[in-house]
């Protein structure tokens, strides 16, 4: 039975989004700013004020990363009443990768752009020392716009799914981690940012392409081989896949050391590989591949990356307020812009990723 959702000064319930085991998810009316958000509630009370003094730590860490326009924004976390934590979420309507590439795998260009951008999000969260520990195509949301956004970072990594937190995804999970030699790290990170570009191109995470895996076991087994998978495909350049390869090297040591370089390497290949292609196009790759995205009206958005950044500065501001019911306690990121809705200008989001990687 889920949970009933909790009453928020200034937010309007509109309907459920999904339960599970860990969290339920709620759609929400913001009414000050008329925009829809995604309410997602704990189903464990947090046990005493050491739990509740880390989850205020975290979130507010986490609401830093909003500023990237490839990271799901975080606009408030609070604690409800009856001891459970909340965050209030940017509402991303377009699904998953994973519901997306089920339509078609994506053409190497679009797997570029999408790469970079993916990169240029996880360099921004190792920067701030935190890991994602679950990355893979159905935790990279659609934005209205149409745009690839990484869900799920620490706190919120049950947010539109019912997994547990502490549990892994064995397709896309770096064989150190499987092993349990390893805790996780940059390079596993790296390892499940480069299995979901496989996918991105294939339709499969890199040890189900090609094989017909009947178990957890077999796949488990394939994994820890130690051979690298094989990415059957013509029209992908050898230089594409070698990078994506590399990534999943068996070893840590021998992939990118960071998602940095992971990033350069794939703008340099967008540069000598695929330079004779249109920079920018008035309908995203996402949206090509998701035909109802396209269909959605592009949200509003910043069209220079100094606006863009005074609205950052701005957003980092805290403030608390009391809400309904008695003692429930929320944590606002206060906004006077559409910039925090993480979606930039073509050319101001250029700027800002290519700024990642200079």
């Amino acid at each position: 039975m889920g949970l009933n959702p909790p009453r928020l000064q200034g937010y309007e319930f509109l309907r459920s989004l999904g339960t599970g085991g860990t969290a339920d998810v709620f759609l929400y009316r913001e009414n000050s700013l008329k925009r829809l958000v995604a309410v997602k509630v704990d189903r464990h009370r947090l046990s005493d004020a050491d739990a509740q003094h880390r989850f205020s730590v975290e979130s507010e860490a986490m609401v830093r990363l909003s500023f990237h326009p490839n990271i799901l924004t975080i606009y408030a976390a609070g604690i409800t009443a009856d001891a459970r934590s909340y965050l209030v979420l940017e509402y991303a309507p377009g699904g998953s990768l994973k519901e997306a590439i089920a339509h078609h795998p994506l053409t190497p260009t679009e797997v570029l752009s999408i790469g970079i951008d993916l990169c240029s999000a996880l360099a921004a969260a190792h920067h701030n020392g935190i890991l994602h520990r679950d990355l893979k195509p159905s935790n990279i949301i659609l934005s209205s716009s149409g745009q690839p956004l990484v869900s799920d970072f620490g706190i919120a990594s049950t947010l539109y799914s019912t997994q547990a937190a502490d549990s892994f995804s064995l397709p896309w999970t770096a064989p150190e981690i499987i092993r349990g030699t390893s805790p996780s790290s940059e390079a596993s990170d790296i390892y499940s940012l480069c299995a979901t570009l496989f996918a991105l191109l294939t339709g499969h995470s890199p040890y189900e392409s090609g094989h017909h895996v009947r178990s957890a076991e077999e796949l488990t087994t394939l994994i820890l081989s130690g051979q690298l998978p094989t990415l059957h495909r013509a029209d992908v350049p050898k230089s594409l896949s070698d990078t994506i390869m590399k990534g999943l090297a068996p070893r840590p040591e021998d992939r990118f050391a960071t998602a940095r370089e992971l990033g350069n390497a794939l703008q340099s290949l967008r540069k000598k590989v695929f330079s004779q292609e249109p920079a920018h196009e008035s309908v995203t790759p996402v949206q090509r591949m998701h035909p109802r995205m396209a269909a959605l009206k592009k949200s509003t958005v910043v069209t220079a990356l100094g606006t863009a950044m005074t609205a950052v500065a701005t957003l980092l501001t805290f403030y608390v307020d009391t809400v309904t019911p008695p003692h429930t306690q929320t944590v606002h990121l206060p906004t006077t812009s559409d910039a925090d809705t993480g979606i930039l200008s073509d050319a101001a989001k250029e700027n800002a990723i290519t700024a990642t990687f200079s």
